[in-house]
């Protein structure tokens, strides 16, 4: 008996988990570095980037449920459907991102306030929450095998640090002509650091998915998407190398193409990677004996 592949989530669910997950991602990259201070402007664009990135993917998750009957169900389901508490999870999120983010455009020591502080708190623990999110969302798919993986959540959390952290890094490109290069080095080597930590967990997780043998279901759909693991596998390293270079190398012009390249290659790679677990949803359907 073959395989099949789910047929309810396609490619604009894709795009939610990929956009959501960055959002979370560089929402908490962002308020950890304005904390320590340094690149306010570049931080502060993350800060508001964060909970706008997770209402773009909720238009694209609505946009996949098509009929108003599954919003619906979406926005009233809470006691049994992980859908509704992700959708409320991130729309606490996008609240008090906002109420982070905004004001600090109007009031420059809102981030140093009690206030402020208090509500950045919060919408970074939510943000790390909605990181999370989609791997538990996907995790409750217990007759799909890769989807109800235990890993999963994990590799959806550090999945949205690396798309944040990229993301992070393409905006200390366009920002990084506006610091001096005290402050420049400080925040890429924090940046660097942090993209380290954050590839070596997910290349752990991957290689955690990629040789568990939870069932032939599981191993079989594993193989369909051999190719674009493989793919995300390598962006990851490359990233790795290039970051590991930068601690040593520094310098602002090596620094300026090290956050391009690094970058782009950590977003390519999550989106990948979360399209990969989407077209990994594979099932043996249930065969009732005619008897």
């Amino acid at each position: 008996m073959a395989i099949e592949r789910q047929s309810t989530w396609g490619g604009l669910v894709t795009i939610d988990m990929f956009l959501g997950g960055m959002g979370a991602g560089v929402f908490a990259i962002a308020f950890v570095l304005i904390l320590i201070g340094g690149m306010q402007e570049m931080t502060l664009m993350g800060a508001l980037l964060g909970p706008v990135l997770v209402i773009v993917g909720l238009i694209f998750l609505f946009l996949e449920l098509r009929s108003p009957r599954n919003m619906y169900r979406v926005l009233t389901g809470f006691s049994t459907s992980w859908m509704s508490r992700g959708a409320l999870l991130q729309t606490l999120f996008i609240l008090f991102g906002l109420i982070y983010a905004v004001p600090a455009f109007f009031m420059p020591d809102w981030f140093l306030n009690t206030g402020g502080t208090i509500v950045g708190i919060i919408a970074f623990v939510l943000a790390l929450l909605t990181a999370a999110y989609h791997g538990v969302f996907l995790s409750e798919a217990r007759g799909v095998p890769v989807w109800s993986s235990p890993v999963l959540p994990v590799a959806s959390f550090f999945t949205a640090l690396c798309s944040g952290l990229g993301l992070m890094l393409l905006l200390f490109l366009a920002f990084v002509g506006s610091y001096p290069d005290y402050e420049v080095a400080a925040i890429s080597g924090l940046m660097a650091l942090a993209g380290i930590v954050f590839i070596i967990a997910e290349l752990i997780i991957l290689w955690s998915l990629l040789s568990s043998r939870y069932s032939v279901t599981f191993t079989e759909s594993i193989k369909t998407v051999n190719g674009p693991v493989l793919s995300t596998i390598v962006c990851l390293v490359v990233s790795l190398v290039i970051l590991f270079a930068g601690l040593w190398v520094g310098g602002a012009v090596y620094m300026v193409w090290t956050s391009a390249v690094s970058g782009l290659l950590l977003l390519g790679s999550s989106y990948i990677i979360r399209s990969a677990i989407i077209k990994a949803g594979h099932y043996y359907p249930l065969q009732v004996p005619m008897s």
